[in-house]
């Protein structure tokens, strides 16, 4: 399995596919994912505590999130606990409760409702897009009770854009920006669906929903991927130096209408960091704008 190090030095970290750390075999990503999801070993690419377990993604949450999954019994041992308390006030005065890992959009429910209307190719990017680094993130315990399908967007609409504490601070704290739009009142985020109706019918009712939800989870993960990795990348430098980002931007309530917008609040408010925080931020934001949707 990849250590965090091993993974910020590889090529194209943001669309590393976490099922990988496990060696699923396939010819393609969808024979991948079928090895993945039917196995009985208990992995899980978001983190997910079972017989194995990704610690990758767990320590993205660690260092990115100051997540407390792991106890101290005895001088010489440790357990890791499926969920655990973030050490940030901000969050823990909203929700006084334990987070544990989530799969933001998964493959099963779109892939059998429509498996033979879609060309092949699309399911190879999709089963792919699904295991990304963007595509993983925490969320509060007993979320999962509330959603019969896997879709992003009306998940985090109906937890967390619904609830007047967490709205913001979800939204900026977790890089969910690509999930929602700013509301006309300027003060909190609304839902941006990723078909007309969604709210209405979880199922996408037409081929070209399915195909331009497809298309919007590969651009989403990589763009949220892409500034996973910088902010690691920042943290591996001078943690101090992202954490003052974090508390300044990440767990303000400020509204921004995209990553762009983000990076650019970054660099407009922290004018004394360092030049390879800088650089780290600029590459990023060049890597992010190369991407279209």
């Amino acid at each position: 399995m990849k250590m965090l190090d091993e993974l910020l030095n590889s090529k194209n970290p943001e669309i590393y596919d976490l099922k990988d750390e496990m060696k699923y075999k396939g010819v393609n990503s969808v024979e991948k994912w079928e090895k993945y999801y039917y196995s009985k070993d208990g992995f899980d690419c978001d983190g997910t505590i079972g017989k194995n377990y990704c610690n990758l993604i767990r320590e993205i949450y660690r260092v990115l999130w100051d997540w407390e999954d792991i106890c101290q019994n005895n001088r010489s041992s440790k357990k890791v606990y499926r969920y655990g308390k973030i050490s940030l006030a901000s969050m823990n005065d909203a929700r006084d409760t334990e987070w544990g890992p989530e799969t933001m959009n998964s493959f099963y429910t779109t892939h059998k409702n429509w498996k033979h209307d879609i060309e092949t190719n699309l399911w190879d990017i999709f089963a792919g897009s699904v295991g990304r680094i963007g595509n993983m993130t925490l969320t509060c315990r007993g979320y999962n009770k509330y959603f019969a399908y896997d879709y992003w967007d009306i998940k985090i609409s109906r937890l967390y854009l619904d609830n007047k504490e967490l709205n913001v601070l979800y939204v900026n704290c977790f890089f969910q920006w690509d999930y929602v739009k700013p509301a006309p009142c300027g003060k909190k985020y609304c839902l941006k669906t990723f078909w007309s109706g969604h709210e209405k019918h979880y199922l996408p009712g037409e081929k070209n929903d399915v195909i331009n939800y497809i298309k919007c989870v590969d651009i989403y993960t990589k763009r949220r991927g892409l500034f996973l990795v910088g902010m690691l990348q920042i943290a591996s430098s001078d943690i101090e130096e992202y954490k003052k980002i974090r508390e300044g931007i990440f767990l303000s309530k400020e509204i921004y209408g995209s990553f762009i917008n983000v990076i650019e609040d970054i660099l407009k408010k922290f004018k004394t960091l360092k030049e390879e925080t800088k650089k780290i931020i600029i590459d990023t934001q060049k890597k992010i704008e190369y991407l279209s949707i």
